[in-house]
């Protein structure tokens, strides 16, 4: 499990007076066993620290992981503390339903970072889903214009109409299907259907093997299967199965990292639709640290995830306030 938070080595008393014991501990909320001497030299606290509990955090991913948690809190408070927007009149309904999108984006992202903070990383994959989902569908609005919102009219009277008549004669039917009769249903737009399937758009923009196969990845986690199943056992030879109540599950930095990237492109789409862009600085920021490329790109550009951070960012993201993880030794 990979904790996103600040990692700093920190001596904590956890003793009783008179003679309390030292022990090494971290920012983080971790607490080793070694007995931490910082008069010491190596001390074996920050020995313990180091080679337990930091370098361990940086094999998982965590440098990634933390970088990306960072960079989506400032979007998502971004998003929170943004003014008015301003677009042309003759795309109001592109804006209506682009709007919508991002801002379940934005509030989806928050949640993950929520999840994430009580080490509930893997109860998030559903979320992530989500934002995968809304961010393909807003790119692909914001290419195909006007017409991909009357194909979204059109998916979502069909969906309606078959929610109805699938409930009909049930416990929860109701009078609402002479609601929905009446509903003129968009021409069929031939040209702008693809704007309204997961697997169309990533073919479209040619991210079958990269964005397609994340999403077919994120599904086998969320829905029942064996692979969720197999999160919670522990040795099925066993008698007991090793049985476990916390997953086997070490995919934090890298949904956390797919969050991020997300939130760049679904705020760089939602951008090429105002005449003022918005959070320019923070989405600038974002794609830098986490190597984000145009979204077409992602299965061709060798830069995509390569992070671009400097060291005195890395370690106010990392140490916090405090400087680097020697500061305490």
């Amino acid at each position: 499990m990979v904790v996103m938070r600040p990692h700093t080595y920190t001596p904590v008393s956890a003793g009783t007076p008179p003679e309390p014991t030292i022990v090494v501990g971290c920012t983080c909320g971790w607490r080793g066993t070694a007995t931490a001497d910082t008069n010491a030299n190596p001390d074996p606290g920050f020995q313990d620290w180091l080679s337990n509990h930091f370098k361990p955090f940086l094999e998982a991913g965590g440098l990634r992981g933390i970088i990306a948690h960072n960079n989506i809190s400032r979007l998502v408070e971004g998003f929170a503390n943004a003014g008015h927007i301003h677009w042309m009149s003759n795309i109001r309904r592109t804006i209506a339903l682009s709007w919508g999108w991002w801002s379940i984006i934005n509030r989806t992202a928050r949640a993950i970072l929520v999840l994430s903070s009580v080490y509930q990383m893997r109860e998030a994959v559903p979320l992530v889903r989500t934002v995968l989902e809304h961010t393909l569908y807003l790119e692909a609005l914001q290419r195909h214009g006007e017409t991909a919102v009357d194909a979204a009219v059109r998916e979502h009277i069909r969906n309606v109409r078959n929610i109805v008549n699938t409930g009909q004669g049930g416990p929860v039917s109701s009078g609402s299907r002479a609601d929905f009769e009446p509903l003129e249903v968009p021409d069929p737009i031939p040209d702008a259907a693809w704007t309204q399937q997961v697997s169309a758009i990533c073919d479209r923009l040619g991210v079958t093997n990269s964005l397609y196969l994340l999403y077919r990845v994120l599904c086998g986690q969320t829905h029942p299967s064996l692979t969720t199943a197999d999160q919670f056992i522990g040795d099925p030879d066993r008698e007991d199965l090793g049985i476990r109540r916390e997953p086997n599950f070490d995919q934090d930095s890298d949904f956390l990292f797919w969050t991020g990237v997300m939130l760049v492109w679904a705020g760089q789409a939602m951008n090429r639709l105002l005449t003022q862009p918005i959070l320019v600085e923070e989405l600038g920021l974002a794609e830098q640290e986490l190597g984000v490329v145009p979204v077409e790109e992602v299965s061709t550009n060798a830069n995509f995830g390569a992070m671009n951070v400097s060291k005195e960012r890395i370690e106010q993201i990392m140490f916090g306030e405090s400087g680097s993880p020697a500061a305490g030794s």
